[in-house]
């Protein structure tokens, strides 16, 4: 008979950190017990990109999954739930993939003046890339050699730079993540005043809607 399949979540050390804030964490099933696997790792042992690099165990991650034989079942198991970490704002396995939310600001005279530029009298657009935010930049200044159109008109035309006093410090793992970060700053910005460019704003009203 197959034995119990246990989910295990691990810390791993700081050279897999991708953020501040949080640990990049090593998600997988095993048959051993939680402790058993992780003194296994930490000996040298498992997958190579680890490496020893495992620190501690973190239970409270993992969901009361009931037990299980199923491989099928664990794989599942461990699917999801690295969704939901990454979706949380963790870095999961070797998936190094970092989303980004930035701010540009936008010349409001040029080429000819703003209307509607808010209290404020200033304009940006808010944008999320998996690429950093300064070649993301380039990309919409078409000044990264690249022949594929990724600029928003509104930043070509107008973006005088990144303002990183007003972009978030953390980062995310997931593209939804992502997004629904781009959509609060946007919201954020635009009730302090600011005209707001970029597609967040408008999702972020839908959402509000009642």
């Amino acid at each position: 008979m197959e034995s119990v399949k246990n989910i295990v979540v691990i810390e791993l050390d700081g050279s897999f950190k991708k953020c501040t804030d949080k640990p990049h964490l090593y998600v997988t099933f095993t048959s051993k017990s939680p402790a058993q696997l992780l003194e296994y790792l930490q000996a040298g042992n498992g997958p190579k990109w680890i490496s020893g690099r495992a620190v501690s165990l973190l239970p409270k991650l993992v969901p009361g999954f009931k037990p299980t034989r199923s491989v099928k079942v664990a794989r599942q198991r461990v699917k999801d739930l690295s969704v939901s970490l990454k979706s949380s704002g963790y870095a999961v396995n070797q998936d190094s993939t970092v989303y980004a939310v930035y701010v540009i600001d936008l010349d409001i005279d040029l080429p000819t003046k703003l209307k509607n530029i808010g209290r404020r009298g200033k304009a940006v657009y808010v944008g999320q890339t998996s690429k950093t935010p300064e070649a993301r930049y380039l990309q919409h200044k078409k000044q990264d050699g690249s022949k594929k159109n990724l600029s928003s008109r509104a930043v070509f035309q107008r973006g005088i730079g990144l303002n990183y006093g007003l972009m978030p410090s953390k980062n995310v793992y997931t593209k939804t993540a992502a997004l629904k970060l781009e959509a609060e700053l946007s919201l954020k910005l635009h009730n302090r005043g600011y005209r707001v460019f970029g597609d967040g704003l408008t999702r972020a009203r839908k959402n509000t809607k009642p």
